[in-house]
């Protein structure tokens, strides 16, 4: 029930709520008790990576903030940086996160040329989370080094 305010109101100390999940928040209001369940977030497990034109390939992480009990996507596209597609080969897609679980990869091949370069980069986004709302990193670097 991701995202869904349950209500229930104790009318004497005879009733109780039994409830389970994860849970953003317990509100005590009066009498009433008010449980928001907790909505999976889903960001890249860190916000930056440094590797040599050599290293011809990286998993970028993607973590969840716990095991959802079912499958979470999440949109990733290239929103940037100073690498040209003839540095790296990645597609814009979609990754998954399965049910108990809480990470997934992202796989980026990078392209081992003959040209003298300076450090070029590569940021990935991420955006439209289906069964999940977006975490607090949402955008990755990935930063090329000449060999």
């Amino acid at each position: 029930m991701i995202g869904q305010i349950i209500s229930y109101d104790i009318a004497s100390t005879s009733q109780a709520i039994l409830a389970s999940g994860n849970f953003d928040t317990v509100n005590t209001v009066s009498s009433s008790y008010f449980a928001q369940f907790d909505i999976p977030k889903i960001s890249f497990s860190k916000a930056t990576h440094t590797a040599s034109e050599s290293s011809t390939s990286y998993n970028i992480a993607l973590t969840s903030s716990f095991a959802p009990e079912q499958d979470i996507t999440v949109e990733y596209y290239v929103s940037g940086g100073t690498a040209s597609g003839g540095d790296y080969t990645l597609a814009d897609g979609t990754a998954t996160i399965s049910a108990n679980t809480t990470s997934s990869n992202i796989s980026l091949a990078i392209i081992n040329d003959e040209d003298s370069e300076s450090t070029e980069t590569i940021i990935v986004g991420l955006r439209n989370p289906v069964n999940s709302v977006l975490g607090s990193i949402t955008s990755f670097t990935y930063s090329i080094e000449d060999d």
